[in-house]
């Protein structure tokens, strides 16, 4: 076993960021009317981040569009979006549309055509541009229908457990809204409850009339025992992995923010996050 030299409670990043899938998540879609759609941010998203939308399905390579249709290019702004913020785009088929816009930083067309289709369609959102077959990382997606995954989801590297919400009780929706708790749950119970359509509120005829979203924040669950230490929760490094005996190992974060597989870690800096009892903690782990 190698020696943990120091472990000590982190709650927030304030370093770098990584992109991930599931950084955001959708939480509510309208094909009626002029079409809008809201996300819940994940995680604190930083300055001037941009982050692509298509209803276009994705290409056999995973970097773009298979073909042309719409794509929206959100700029969140100068400041950090905070984690558990929503977001509202609204009357989004149309540039032109005297509405059209969203809640926090700006939203303009990057190509023409997106539309929500009642009949059964897809969003995706994206870290680069899908209609140049610039995607570094395919963020999250929402579906409103039941006649399976578009072709070459796959490609997306999108989970339809963790990322991705599927809303398909019957053909297709005209409009959705998640209606479960935004309290106390940690990254991946939020994502768990999101992308289960049981925990939807929906409409086969009349998108408008679930409008406007909520933009009540997410809670995310929260240090509560300052003096947890790693023997509390069994933490140790055997084999070169994070193991715990008394709590349950989330995801491990190396030092510029990015999630890494918990397997074969060398040596460094380390955020390990877990759940004991029932709150999230971060732990700040030097490993030698």
């Amino acid at each position: 076993m190698k020696r943990i030299t120091q472990i000590l409670m982190f709650i927030s990043f304030a370093f770098s960021y990584a992109q991930n899938a599931g950084d955001i998540l959708f939480i509510g879609f309208n094909a009626n009317g002029d079409s809008d759609f809201a996300i819940v941010s994940m995680v604190d998203l930083p300055p001037n981040t941009e982050i692509y939308f298509t209803d276009n399905e994705p290409n056999v390579d995973g970097n773009g569009n298979s073909n042309s249709e719409g794509v929206l290019l959100w700029s969140t702004g100068a400041s950090v979006i905070s984690k558990g913020t929503v977001v509202v785009f609204t009357d989004i088929d149309s540039g032109s549309n005297t509405n059209f816009g969203v809640s926090v930083g700006s939203l303009s067309v990057t190509d023409a055509g997106f539309n929500i289709s009642t009949s059964g369609d897809a969003i995706y959102a994206s870290y680069g541009n899908p209609s140049e077959n610039e995607v570094t990382q395919w963020i999250a997606g929402i579906q409103n229908s039941n006649g399976g995954l578009e072709t070459n989801f796959s490609a997306t590297g999108l989970n339809v457990s963790s990322n991705f919400v599927v809303i398909a009780a019957t053909a297709s929706k005209d409009g959705g809204v998640y209606s479960g708790t935004r309290i106390n749950k940690t990254e991946a119970e939020f994502a768990t409850l999101i992308t289960n359509e049981s925990n939807w509120t929906t409409s086969t005829s009349d998108g408008e009339s679930l409008l406007p979203f909520s933009s009540v924040v997410f809670s995310f669950s929260v240090l509560s025992n300052p003096q947890l230490r790693a023997v509390d929760v069994g933490l140790q490094i055997k084999n070169n992995k994070f193991v715990c005996t008394n709590a349950t190992i989330l995801s491990v974060i190396n030092i510029v923010g990015q999630q890494v597989t918990n397997y074969n870690l060398g040596t460094g800096l380390y955020f390990v996050e877990i759940l004991y009892g029932e709150a999230a903690y971060k732990l700040k782990v030097i490993k030698q």
